[in-house]
């Protein structure tokens, strides 16, 4: 096929001395991307009416990567998804901020805190 004006190949930029740590273990990087970050995974287990969870994206050059999915179902994220535990688990280590708030955005604790009152109250004995 004929392709005018285009290349016959493309090929990715090579990347040299990448570090593929998670981003919030990473001190090279500004403070307003660790919010986005964060504000991303906040979006990520509302958007999924807190079925899902995408956490702990590395950062290549540029480009966040690879993150972790958690899922209530465990149907993404292959071996890697922990499931409940692990949602629950973001749910109380999560740092909500400003940048989540401005989106409007729910805290999640106080959203794990809700359905732990509901589970709670439905017990009839201690």
């Amino acid at each position: 096929a004929q392709r005018p004006k285009q290349p016959a190949v493309i090929v990715e930029p090579l990347i040299f001395n990448h570090d593929k740590a998670p981003i919030r273990l990473r001190n090279d990087i500004d403070p307003l991307e660790r919010e986005a970050v964060d504000s991303f995974e906040l979006f990520s287990y509302h958007q999924s009416e807190h079925a899902l969870v995408i956490i702990n994206p590395k950062k290549v050059a540029e480009f966040w990567t690879d993150p972790e999915f958690h899922s209530l179902d465990k149907t993404v994220g292959g071996s890697r998804n922990k499931g409940s535990k692990a949602i629950n688990l973001w749910t109380l280590r999560h740092q909500y901020n400003a940048t989540s708030k401005s989106l409007r955005l729910p805290n999640p604790a106080s959203i794990y805190l809700m359905n732990l009152e509901d589970q709670l109250g439905k017990r009839s004995t201690w």
